[in-house]
């Protein structure tokens, strides 16, 4: 049995990265290796070590690194440099300054870093880089990798823990249908960051309250996060909806728990998606578990993600999305066949079961 270093800049519970890096180790545990996470910070009582502790812990070559590769981060460089092992790459992305450039120079700087450093990490020669996409993979490509030495899994995910748990009752009552109807919910799901394209789904909704509902109502629920030195843009995102006569309809819910997000995904009747960056975008599988119909922009992966989940479009036009949201919502047939391919989709490609087959498959040769 091997003995096996995940390596992450951050290991957090509650996201992505941590996500992947902590169900890894579950599966990798279960295998019979001895399977250890090192992160120079983590989440109090998460079993973690730091980083310079891993040359005691790999002492063989046939020993395994592997990096969760989302930022720029020079001690992972300088481990990959010389750790003698064998050394993998899981690439999660890393979205393209320019996004930030006009909010937070010292953002769009960490995102300029952590893309230039990639080549970095290509040319040390690892064993193996893995992508969680298609679009992950053409990155590395585009470094430098060579493709044989490339393959694609996407990231361990919680949906499984979010399905068991008990909705939040709160957030039930606020936005679930009662004995007179309710408005009908688009979701969005996502940090407030500007390569997630939230001012093109805004022009898209009040573009469909103009349209379409003829006396009705829609609630466009934003189910994500603000962040203090991105205040500008969400400013600008605010004052878009006063300019648009929205603002009454959009509900900016900031960080929520897992509880209201379940919470979020039972009472949407729409995952309206226009993200212009996704390495691989979690909360769309999470759309599909749930059953919710999702109409997406095709762009970085989530046309590969969503596939026959979902309606993809190509063209970023707000006519088009506003158009769709109208079928959607106003078409139960169809929103139930959406929600249905979407399920059957997830279970094929995106549970646990299916990603660790992939894992496994992709890691056979080291293991």
């Amino acid at each position: 049995m091997s003995r096996i270093a995940l390596l992450t800049a951050h290991l957090q519970r509650n996201d992505a990265v941590g996500h992947d890096t902590l169900h890894m180790q579950e599966v990798l545990r279960k295998l019979g290796h001895e399977v250890q996470c090192f992160a120079p910070n983590a989440d109090a009582g998460l079993d973690c070590r730091p980083p310079r502790r891993i040359s005691e812990f790999l002492k063989s070559a046939d020993d395994i690194l592997i990096y969760h590769y989302a930022v720029a981060y020079p001690e992972a460089l300088e481990l990959f440099r010389t750790l003698n092992c064998r050394k993998i790459i899981k690439y999660h992305n890393v979205t393209p300054p320019e996004f930030f450039e006009p909010f937070h120079g010292g953002y769009a700087d960490l995102c300029r870093r952590g893309r230039d450093m990639l080549r970095d990490f290509v040319a040390t020669g690892p064993d193996l880089m893995l992508g969680d996409s298609k679009f992950n993979v053409e990155d590395l490509v585009a470094a430098g990798a060579l493709p044989e030495r490339c393959g694609i899994v996407p990231p361990f995910h919680a949906v499984d823990r979010l399905q068991e748990l008990e909705a939040d009752l709160d957030f039930l009552q606020r936005f679930a249908p009662d004995a007179f109807g309710a408005p009908k919910n688009l979701l969005m799901v996502g940090r407030i960051v500007p390569n997630k394209g939230y001012e093109h789904l805004i022009r898209s909704f009040a573009l469909y309250r103009e349209r379409y509902l003829f006396g009705g109502d829609a609630r466009l629920i934003l189910a994500g996060k603000t962040e203090a030195p991105l205040a500008l843009y969400t400013a600008g995102l605010r004052k878009l909806c006063r300019d648009l006569n929205v603002e009454a309809s959009v509900v900016f819910t900031d960080r929520i728990s897992a509880a209201a997000l379940k919470a979020a995904f039972l009472t949407a009747d729409l995952f309206a998606l226009m993200s212009e960056h996704e390495g691989f975008c979690v909360p769309a599988i999470e759309a599909m578990a749930f059953g919710v119909p999702i109409v997406a922009l095709d762009r970085g992966a989530v046309g590969d993600t969503v596939g026959d989940g979902g309606l993809v479009w190509q063209e970023n036009d707000p006519a088009l999305f506003a158009t769709s949201f109208a079928r959607v919502l106003s078409d139960g047939d169809l929103a139930w066949e959406l929600g249905d391919r979407g399920q059957e989709r997830f279970r094929t490609a995106f549970s646990n079961s299916a990603i660790e087959e992939k894992f496994t498959g992709a890691l056979r040769e080291f293991l």
